[in-house]
């Protein structure tokens, strides 16, 4: 009876050290995605260049429609010239609507992908185990301060040059 005890206090005491390594050992923090979508500087480089084309291209979308309104006042008489050139130009239209949204997609995703890369090239420089990702959705409800990162992600991606 005494040896079953001690066998079953002695298995006890093996599975909470083991716990307590495992919880030793584990390395965990956390960075607000938002934040360092924020301080990200690139991230401004890139969107103003992004915000730069859009300009230009409302600019050229601007000027197609006054050559219209002129075009229509020339020739409103011929009804089938002023449809075939209004669905001419909304055709651009869709295609330039097309080639903007998927330049923004791509933009927002070069953008993430530079901070994935540097999360990543951080937990393994700092043999972390794990970094969650806190963005307000609700997949990090609460964690101490201590364990938040978003700094030194800030720094290590502004600290980088990009091409």
């Amino acid at each position: 009876m005494l040896q079953k005890v001690l066998l079953g206090i002695i298995t006890i005491v093996v599975i909470v050290l083991g716990v307590l390594k495992i919880t030793e050992s584990s390395t965990e923090a956390y960075v607000n995605l938002n934040d360092i979508y924020q301080k990200f500087t690139y991230q401004e480089v890139i969107n103003a260049e992004l915000d730069n084309y859009l300009s230009l291209r409302q600019t050229e979308l601007d000027s197609l429609d006054q050559n219209f309104e002129t075009f229509y006042v020339e020739n409103k008489n011929n009804k089938e010239s002023v449809r075939l050139k209004y669905q001419e130009l909304n055709r651009y239209k869709d295609e330039v609507s097309q080639v903007i949204e998927d330049l923004e997609l791509n933009t927002e995703n070069k953008i993430w992908k530079l901070i994935n890369e540097a999360v990543n090239q951080y937990g393994e420089t700092h043999n972390l185990d794990f970094i969650y990702g806190v963005s307000g959705s609700g997949t990090l409800m609460y964690a101490k301060e201590t364990y938040n990162i978003t700094d030194e992600i800030v720094h290590q991606l502004n600290s980088q040059s990009y091409d």
